[in-house]
Order: structure tokens, then sequence, then C-alpha cells
């Protein structure tokens, strides 16, 4: 009978036979990530709420403006869409795509970095329970 195999050493085995990381390698992984993604994911919870503070800001700009020229101030609806087609509204809408893009990105790289650990875990437990069972 073989000597005991600690879980490390059977956990590095198993990685390097399937190939794959090793788990502690693959989390820290995946942890980064998850990291990376909270501020965005709490940007997405609010988001409603920030485009509309935005677009209210502008519209009391596009007014402001208006009102310091000496002009007749538009209507309210006309005024929501000068402030819709503002230049820095479109930078701010702009900005907040490419960071949900960046949040898709990260989601599905989380995803598949828990799918990795997941087989790793079902694996050391397979190579487990057959080495104790000889």
């Amino acid at each position: 009978m073989s000597a005991p195999v600690d879980a490390d050493t059977l956990e590095r085995r198993a990685a390097e036979v399937c190939g794959f990381d090793p788990l502690d390698v693959l989390q820290a992984r995946r942890a980064r990530k998850v990291a990376e993604a909270a501020p965005l994911r709490a940007l997405r919870d609010v988001w409603d709420a920030k485009r509309k503070a935005q677009r209210g800001l502008e519209t009391a700009r596009i007014a402001a403006e208006y009102e310091a020229a000496g002009k007749r101030l538009p209507a309210a609806d006309t005024l929501e869409m000068l402030a819709s087609g503002s230049a820095s509204y479109r930078d701010f809408i702009t900005q907040a795509e490419t960071a949900f893009i960046r949040l898709a990105i990260l989601e599905d790289e989380i995803a598949a970095l828990t799918e990795q650990v997941n087989r790793g875990q079902a694996l050391l437990r397979w190579a487990s329970a057959e080495r104790y069972s000889t």
C-alpha cells in the first residue's frame, strides 16, 4: 500500500492531469473579478436614478443659459430633448455603456471561473473517494 497523499498534493496532481489551475489560484482569480465587478453592479442598481438626475442637471443648465441670454424658455418637453442631446449627457451615457459592457464581460468570466472551481472540487471529491476506497 502506498503512502497517504494529502489534499494539497492530490489537488496539484489532479490539476496537472486534467489541465486546470489549482483551486486556490482559480478562487483568487475569481475574487479579483468579483471585486472589480462590485462597483459596476452597484452602478447598475442605481443607474436609472443617476441617469434621471444627470438629465435634470442638464435641463437646469440649459434653462439657465436661456434665462441668462434673455431668451424665452422652451417648453418642458423641448428642454428635456435638448438635455438628452447635450454633449455632456451623451458622454455620461457612453461612460455607463462602457461600464456595463465591462460588467457583462466580468460576469461571464466569474461564471466560467465558478464552473472551473466546481469541476475541480467535484474531481477532488471523486479522486479522494477513489483513493480511500481501494
